[in-house]
């Protein structure tokens, strides 16, 4: 069986069938979850991401990267017109987007691990307070599934926020049968046929979040500060702005260090593969448009550069 399932044609089904047999088990899971986690049931709270009323073609992804700090009033200004998810530590940047997207880790929690957590929390608190109020999307927490693994959402924003689940797809020989399944996966999405709230993985927060944007209706993502290289993280940067002082304190990253996601120790694919692969399907089979934010990103030459309506930044 293990043979079968890596053969890069004939093994699609196989892999795509143990995908969406583990999607089910994800989705029962989260259905026992969400109350318990005092998050509302259903996905009502993520109805804002849907294109429709709004019209906003454009879902901006808002990385960690250094490439974020060749961003200029009149870019945010154009991702501020649109809708934009942070993810993870942008919580603590001064632009507020529509939503966040946290996660957390296992248990118990190192008391660093501790700290993060409750820095994320205050900031979210704070930014819950501003006029644009945004919510959050939430990975649930793996086993075993305690409110203390993941960051505390509380008050009116809960009620704007959602707890969702995610499953790798399997991997296949080689990235010709990872088309193979992404091609079955992406019409599943299109189609209404994955569960609600589980969204396919490669280990990625990135990943997770361009197949929510395809599958909400978004014809253009853009990825910013989705560098996937070496380059510091943005408050790490020789550039170092004002304000960020607490966030290299607690979030340090050394010199010269490849973004984990690029490992496949741990994942199927590596983050840059799978993107790759993941917009070429979706800009040949949907003419769904992925870009990047700057040329600085390493994913630049293959997905082209965001044409931002005030030029370059």
């Amino acid at each position: 069986m293990r043979w079968l399932i890596r053969r890069d044609h004939l093994g699609s089904p196989v892999r795509v069938a143990i995908w969406f047999a583990s999607a089910q088990r994800q989705r029962r899971l989260l259905e026992k979850l969400r109350p318990s986690h005092g998050y509302p049931a259903g996905q009502s709270s993520l109805g804002s991401m849907s294109v429709g009323a709004s019209e906003k073609k454009t879902l901006f992804i808002l990385g960690s990267g250094n490439s974020v700090n060749e961003l200029g009033p009149d870019q945010f200004a154009e991702i501020d017109a649109n809708f934009s998810i942070g993810i993870n530590v942008w919580v603590a940047h001064h632009f507020v987007p529509n939503m966040y997207s946290l996660e957390g880790g296992g248990f118990p929690a190192s008391l660093e691990e501790q700290t993060h957590r409750k820095f994320l929390a205050d900031e979210l608190n704070h930014r819950s307070k501003f006029e644009k109020a945004p919510g959050v999307i939430q990975l649930a927490p793996r086993h075993p599934h305690v409110p203390a693994q993941i960051v505390s959402v509380a008050g009116e924003t809960l009620t704007r926020s959602t707890l969702v689940g995610r499953v790798n797809l399997p991997k296949a020989a080689s990235l010709r049968g990872l088309d193979r399944d992404l091609t079955v996966i992406l019409r599943g999405l299109r189609l209404g046929m994955t569960p609600d709230g589980v969204l396919p993985d490669c280990g990625a927060t990135v990943v997770r979040l361009i197949f929510l944007g395809f599958q909400r209706g978004f014809r253009r993502i853009v990825l910013v500060g989705v560098d996937l290289s070496d380059s510091p993280y943005f408050w790490c940067s020789d550039r170092l702005s004002p304000g960020f002082e607490k966030l290299r304190e607690l979030f340090p990253r050394p010199a010269a260090t490849e973004h984990d996601t690029m490992s496949t120790d741990n994942r199927p694919y590596s983050a840059k593969d799978f993107i790759l692969r993941l917009s070429n399907e979706l800009r040949r089979r949907y003419g769904v448009e992925v870009y990047v934010g700057s040329e600085s990103s390493s994913l630049s030459v293959r997905l082209g550069v965001f044409p931002w309506s005030s030029g370059s930044s």
